[in-house]
């Protein structure tokens, strides 16, 4: 029987006052006997905990407070042990590793495009390369016809996938999806 109710989401929005939100998250978890870990930058929250599901609502329900956070959506599984050992709370520089200065995707995100209007696309058999960014096993189960695979195991490693790409890819439409979401880059990589 499952016990625990596993989350991770993340999303780029800008926090401010970082320490008082830190020790606020510190101490709910806390209080909430949740274990995991929740990144926060001054881009946004990147976060994996596990607790019971009365603690995470509470958690879930709190972040959404927090202005930029309204739309928090974790996934969420099910497990009979709890797979973290603690928490933590920590402040990073960014909250997915990318390592490219002058990158601020809460303030200038790529465009995004929505599933249908893709499908549209993709029936207009428009030109446009899209890029895979899940890990290799979801790539496995499945995954888009002709998507291009980057082959990264951290995204630190995708500014220079990028720069191996085909000059005419960067000139075209490219849409990179995740679980989550697709995102489109117009030209220019």
């Amino acid at each position: 029987m499952a016990n625990f109710v596993n989350i991770s989401a993340y999303q780029f929005c800008e926090l401010k006052e970082l320490k008082p939100l830190r020790e606020e998250l510190k101490n709910l978890s806390d209080q909430l006997k949740l274990k995991g870990t929740i990144l926060l930058s001054h881009e946004g929250i990147n976060l994996f905990v596990a607790g019971t599901a009365a603690s995470i609502e509470t958690l879930v329900k709190r972040i959404r407070q927090i202005p930029g956070l309204e739309t928090l959506t974790p996934k969420e599984s099910l497990s009979e042990d709890q797979p973290f050992n603690r928490m933590l709370v920590k402040i990073k520089k960014e909250i997915i590793a990318f390592g490219v200065s002058g990158i601020n995707p809460a303030k200038k995100p790529a465009p995004k495009i929505a599933p249908a209007e893709l499908k549209k696309w993709l029936d207009e058999k428009r030109p446009l390369t899209l890029l895979d960014t899940r890990n290799e096993y979801e790539i496995k189960l499945g995954t888009f016809k002709n998507a291009v695979n980057p082959h990264i195991q951290h995204f630190r490693d995708f500014p220079q996938f990028v720069d191996t790409l085909p000059e005419h890819l960067k000139q075209e439409p490219v849409v990179m999806f995740a679980p989550e979401a697709f995102a489109v880059k117009k030209q220019g990589l």
